[in-house]
C-alpha cells in the first residue's frame, strides 16, 4: 500500500474513534475534500492524503516525510464569531489529539508536525458560510 494512503487510513481510524469536545458526525477518506453543501449536517472531518518528499537518510536508507491533510468543515448559520468559534476550538482539539500521536496501523510512522494553513478560509465562509480549517500532518518514515 502506498505510504500517505496507509497514514491517512491509519489517522483517520484514530480520529473516528476518538470523542471529541464538539460531536464530529462524518468522518472520511478522499483526494478531495469537496462537500456537497446541500447534504451537510454538522461538523465533517476529511482526510486527504498531500505529500511525500523523500530524501537520503543514511547510505542505505531513506526517510520519507509525508503530509496528509484534515479538513474540518460545517456549514454555519453566519459569519459571527459565536458560529465560528467553537469550530476553532474543534480545530484546535484535533490539532493538539494529533500532536506526537503514534500510528499503531503504521509503527514505522513517527509525527513530525502540524500546520494550520489556513486556520479558515474566508473565502468559504464569505461565498458559502462554509467554515473550513485544514491541519496538515507531517509524518517521518525512514525505508
Amino acid at each position: 500500500m502506498n505510504i500517505a494512503v496507509a497514514i491517512a487510513d491509519a489517522m483517520l481510524a484514530e480520529l473516528s474513534a476518538h470523542t471529541f469536545a464538539t460531536p464530529i458526525t462524518g468522518f472520511s477518506r478522499k483526494y478531495v475534500p469537496a462537500l456537497d453543501l446541500r447534504s451537510i449536517d454538522g461538523v465533517q472531518l476529511t482526510v486527504v492524503p498531500r505529500s511525500v518528499g523523500i530524501a537520503n537518510a543514511d547510505r542505505s536508507r531513506t526517510s520519507n516525510e509525508v503530509a496528509v491533510d484534515v479538513a474540518i468543515q460545517r456549514k454555519v448559520g453566519s459569519v459571527n464569531p459565536s458560529d465560528c468559534d467553537p469550530l476553532m476550538e474543534l480545530v484546535h482539539e484535533v490539532a493538539d489529539f494529533l500532536t506526537r500521536r503514534r500510528l499503531p496501523a503504521v509503527p514505522q510512522a513517527s509525527w513530525l508536525r502540524i500546520a494550520n494553513v489556513p486556520i479558515y478560509s474566508p473565502e468559504h465562509l464569505q461565498a458559502k458560510q462554509m467554515f473550513t480549517s485544514v491541519l496538515t500532518v507531517t509524518y517521518l518514515v525512514h525505508r
